[in-house]
């Protein structure tokens, strides 16, 4: 069994201003180092082998601080990157439900179809963060990984093998500053949601 534990990022200003950021390479702010230092916190006792992390800055940042606390080396893999929003980059999502048409709430109910003017679709993400998951189970069977990815990658995932369809009327299962984990075992694939919690103060 293969195990691939999922965290978010630490925060950027953008997510302090509630912009899109997607595939714009920020860093992360005074707030999200403190994030970051916390998450090593918190995971030293974990039973990693392998720190995996998105190609962004924001996500290799987070993974740094982490694995300097863990003594682990850092892996970049493209494959892991947010989803590109886009035109919407650098927007805020309520403003953009203030136009009319709502251009968001009309993406929302295309599913895994969603997709900025421009952007990427959720089944881009899927498919790479997927091709990442198995390819990792195949060359590294039996290891641990933790993952330092994105808000969209980590919800593709998990929503793909969860079987949800990724409409809005779906209750939400993932709560902010968790970290959520995926078990590999050959063709089989489960799920656990919410297992760790960051507890910022």
């Amino acid at each position: 069994m293969t195990r691939f534990s999922l965290i978010r990022h630490a925060r950027t200003r953008w997510n302090m201003e509630k912009r899109l950021q997607g595939s714009k390479d920020l860093p992360i702010c005074p707030e999200g180092e403190a994030d970051a230092r916390q998450w090593a916190e918190v995971l030293k006792a974990g039973s990693f082998d392998t720190v995996l992390s998105s190609p962004l800055v924001r996500a290799k940042q987070t993974a740094g601080v982490i694995a300097r606390e863990i003594g682990l080396e850092v892996i970049v893999d493209p494959g892991l990157s947010e989803q590109d929003f886009g035109q919407w980059e650098g927007r805020r999502l309520r403003e953009l439900r203030q136009e009319k048409p709502d251009p968001v709430a009309e993406q929302e109910t295309r599913g895994w179809s969603f997709s900025a003017p421009g952007g990427e679709s959720r089944i881009q993400v899927r498919d790479r963060g997927v091709a990442v998951m198995e390819r990792n189970a195949k060359t590294c069977p039996g290891k641990h990984f933790l993952v330092v990815t994105h808000n969209s990658m980590i919800k593709c995932l998990l929503y793909h093998f969860l079987g949800r369809e990724f409409l809005p009327e779906e209750p939400d299962v993932l709560r902010p500053l968790h970290l959520h984990r995926i078990e590999w075992s050959g063709g089989s694939v489960s799920v656990e949601t919410n297992v760790i919690s960051l507890n910022r103060v």
